[in-house]
């Protein structure tokens, strides 16, 4: 299983990895768009994002239209000793600095997580995500880990690059699926 996994996670890096500067930006702005007129992002007033990396989707956008619209932002934090994620609000870019990996994160010297139970949506990053919902990160658990922390899982939408969805990935027991995936082809609820 693992193996495989593996082997999935080199090969969507790579085609990832192959997407020049301009189709990253086009792409993560109908993404983006997609996101903003999404009823349940409208709705929400606290929304998890994730900082995008290398080639990630970058939610820039969508970040900067929430705290116009008075949104709370939240962020994740990731501690490597506990492998998890922590939430913390975030209100400008000068809140975040360079953590792991270079990936942005949220400065907390003098800040507590955001508590869990009021985070009303999470859009999580991954490498692929198949039609059922479930996920392929990393390898390090943490958003797992970070789901099992909830008494109740907020509304969980994925978020993607079209080619990053396919019929079916491996999976384990202590996996979340996410409800819904957002590409540029728009939002296919599960």
């Amino acid at each position: 299983m693992e193996r495989t996994k593996k082997n999935l996670r080199q090969f969507f890096l790579e085609k990832r990895n192959q997407l020049d500067s301009f189709t990253v930006k086009e792409k993560s702005e109908k993404i983006n768009q997609n996101l903003l007129t999404h009823p349940l992002y409208q709705l929400s007033q606290r929304v998890m994002v994730y900082l995008s990396f290398k080639n990630e989707v970058d939610l820039k956008g969508l970040i900067e239209h929430a705290w116009k619209q008075g949104k709370q932002v939240i962020a994740p934090k990731t501690n490597s000793k506990t492998k998890q994620i922590d939430p913390y609000l975030i209100r400008s870019w000068s809140e975040l600095e360079k953590g792991i990996l270079g990936i942005l994160e949220p400065k907390t010297c003098d800040k507590n997580p955001f508590p869990l139970k009021e985070i009303e949506l999470v859009l999580v990053p991954g490498l692929a995500f198949d039609y059922q919902g479930y996920r392929l990160g990393y390898g390090g658990g943490y958003y797992d880990r970070f789901f099992d922390r909830f008494a109740k899982p907020p509304y969980r939408i994925g978020i993607a690059y079209d080619f990053q969805r396919v019929p079916h990935l491996p999976r384990d027991d202590h996996d979340y699926p996410v409800d819904e995936i957002c590409t540029e082809k728009g939002c296919f609820k599960l």
